[in-house]
């Protein structure tokens, strides 16, 4: 969430919502960041399931990753644009990209099992 808002969860909340507020409405289930407009519908979609009350309806850290590296090759092939070689040359870069995410998420994956 912080990500697509670039700021602090529940900062549009007045000043006379206290930490404690918050934490008791986060742990009820009746109190979840807003999710910005601007957010894109494939974006506000995974938010929503990530913000699910039932931790076995969350995606896994490997479906967020699939979803988001999904929604950023999209949007490089929706660019419109005059040049064709930059465009090739922003796929090959986001594939790239993409292998090492994954070969990083890999080894946090193995370093957390390690532990």
């Amino acid at each position: 969430m912080e990500l697509e808002t670039r700021r602090e969860p529940y900062n549009d909340l007045s000043k006379d919502y206290t930490t404690i507020d918050i934490m008791m409405g986060v742990s009820r289930g009746d109190l979840r960041p807003t999710i910005p407009p601007s957010c894109s519908p494939c974006r506000r979609k995974l938010i929503a399931r990530c913000l699910d009350n039932d931790p076995k309806r969350r995606p896994m850290m490997t479906e967020i990753l699939n979803a988001l590296q999904h929604e950023v090759r999209q949007e490089l092939l929706d660019q419109n644009s005059t040049d064709v070689v930059t465009d090739k040359r922003r796929l090959v870069l986001m594939q790239q990209h993409q292998r090492l995410n994954r070969r990083g998420l890999q080894d946090l994956m193995r370093s957390h099992n390690d532990d």
